[in-house]
């Protein structure tokens, strides 16, 4: 379930796993069920899970020029 969070139009910020995300009107998680793995937070709050070969999160990796979100989700095994 998600919510937004941000009313920025637009704001980097760095998540507690070294990584930038840019945050454009950024839903929140508010809860998620078994078997959702929290992948990075920022502040406490989860921006990007998984469960199994879905991912969401609240941030737009694209933007950035690190690609290790986009790699980590090339390379997942199902």
């Amino acid at each position: 379930m998600f919510k937004n969070s941000k009313n920025e139009e637009r704001n980097s910020k760095k998540t507690q796993n070294c990584f930038h995300g840019i945050f454009i009107r950024a839903p929140k998680v508010k809860s998620f069920g078994d078997g959702v793995e929290v992948l990075a937070k920022y502040d406490g709050e989860p921006v990007l899970l998984r469960q199994k070969n879905i991912m969401v999160g609240s941030f737009h990796p694209e933007l950035t020029e690190d690609a290790r979100v986009h790699e980590y989700f090339l390379n997942l095994q199902f």
